[in-house]
């Protein structure tokens, strides 16, 4: 399989678009078939028929294929009950100060229960 790297035109233009066409969900992956303009590493999002979201990056593409590794549970998603949306751009996550120490799931959101005001601030004394 081939890198899939694209242009950002091709970037923008996949953005927004949604796929449905999912051939088959093994484990934590997915194939999608008759994709366009997604690259590999693309962040995408996952609506599932009952109204819930997941998260997805793009581990392979090659000519209308794409593999996408979901970020969250699998249970429930089947090929027929859900759509794909490429955002046209990598999973970001931010970096400074405020994260140090901080705990956070795949998707760098901080799962430790820590708001910014009460930042935890840790202190080591070197020998």
């Amino acid at each position: 399989m081939s890198t899939g790297t694209m242009s950002d035109t091709q970037a923008a233009a996949a953005a927004g678009v949604e796929y449905s066409d999912v051939q088959a969900v093994h484990g934590s992956l997915l194939v999608l078939r008759d994709v366009h303009g997604v690259g590999w590493d693309e962040f995408a999002v996952l609506s599932i028929d009952d109204g819930t979201r997941r998260h997805g990056l793009v581990l392979e593409v090659d000519r209308d294929l794409a593999v996408v590794q979901v970020l969250e549970g699998v249970d429930g998603l089947r090929p027929g009950g859900l759509r794909v949306r490429f955002t046209g751009r990598s999973l970001h996550i931010p970096l400074g100060r405020g994260w140090w120490g901080r705990v956070c799931n795949g998707r760098g959101e901080p799962i430790d229960h820590i708001f910014a005001s009460h930042r935890l601030v840790h202190h080591t004394r070197l020998p």
